[in-house]
Parts: structure tokens; C-alpha cells; sequence
């Protein structure tokens, strides 16, 4: 073999490779395993309406709304108890510079509903059932 012939056999290797990758990829997606199929079954019987609220004007869009003051509630975590765990470098609180951490006392508002507060127990009782 000389090397055009090499070559070739490298770049029609390269091809084939990429479309037996591009084929696992899309099978295993579109394949519902038994856990998938769980999670999309519990997903099904779970409650709308106890998740968030509906306004009468259309459906949640969580993507559209704005930022609320939320100062009772905020910051959820701090992160200045944790000096044992986080390196000064992680650690922004810890910095001797002063950084603004204002933003934290906001959370998001979605225009036509209420995004509940998020509960730890509801969601890994939610996810255990996938596993």
C-alpha cells in the first residue's frame, strides 16, 4: 500500500467512526430504559397544581419575568461557617476585598406564576424512585 491509500483508508475510517457515533448517541436518547421510563411515569403523577400556580392569562413561561427583592429568605447559604472546608480562594466572603453580594437577596419572579419554594425532601423522594 502506498500512502494515498493509507490515507484514504484513514479519512473513510474517520467517517464511518463518526457516523456509528453519531447513531449510539441518537439510540440511546430515543431508548426508554426501565429507569427513564420510572421517572417519566412518577412525572406523570405528580401534582401540577402543587407545584406552582397558573395565572388566568396563560401558561407558566419560566423564562419570562424579572428579578423580586427577596430578603427574607436570602442568602439560602452564606458560606462563612464553612472556612474548615473552603480555601480562601473559594471562599469569596472570606477576601479581604469588598465584593457586593446584594444580588443575593433577590430571586427569580416568572411573569404569570409563582415558583414555589424548593423543598429537599419532596425532591429526593421524587428521585429516588428512578433509582
Amino acid at each position: 500500500m502506498d500512502k494515498f491509500d493509507r490515507a484514504q483508508i484513514k479519512r473513510w475510517f474517520l467517517i464511518l467512526s463518526a457516523i456509528i457515533l453519531t447513531l449510539i448517541v441518537v439510540w440511546t436518547t430515543t431508548y426508554k430504559t426501565p429507569a427513564a421510563l420510572s421517572f417519566f411515569k412518577s412525572r406523570r403523577q405528580f401534582d401540577v397544581s402543587t407545584s406552582y400556580s397558573r395565572s388566568k392569562e396563560g401558561e407558566c413561561n419560566y423564562g419570562v419575568g424579572r428579578w423580586v427583592p427577596d430578603n427574607k429568605t436570602r442568602p439560602i447559604y452564606s458560606g462563612v461557617q464553612c472556612k474548615r472546608w473552603l480555601s480562601s480562594l473559594t471562599n469569596c466572603r472570606s477576601m479581604p476585598r469588598r465584593i457586593d453580594f446584594s444580588y443575593e437577596g433577590f430571586r427569580w419572579q416568572p411573569e404569570n406564576c409563582s415558583i414555589p419554594e424548593f423543598n429537599h425532601q419532596v425532591f429526593l423522594n421524587r428521585h429516588a424512585r428512578i433509582f
